[in-house]
């Protein structure tokens, strides 16, 4: 099965405001969609899917998250949205 960039991204920018909350601890995805995502914020996590897409699955090795991330070169960001 061939994943679309565009899917992947969508899914990406799903799964980082599930799994995000803001500084009073409530779930960003109560409040905001993929398209409340800030204009760089969204730039850098495509860039991000793009690059994980292009380094094929080598992070299937890795060993945790930061060992994933160091081996597809991907940096880690803060999740932003536009207010």
């Amino acid at each position: 099965m061939t994943l679309n960039l565009e899917t992947f991204v969508r899914a990406y920018v799903v799964a980082a405001l599930w799994s995000s909350t803001d500084e009073n601890g409530e779930p960003l995805d109560a409040v905001f969609s993929p398209d409340d995502i800030a204009p760089e914020c969204a730039a850098a996590m495509r860039a991000s899917c793009a690059q994980c897409d292009e380094g094929g699955r080598s992070f299937a090795r890795a060993k945790n998250r930061a060992d994933a991330a160091r081996i597809l070169g991907i940096e880690q960001f803060t999740l932003k949205v536009k207010v």
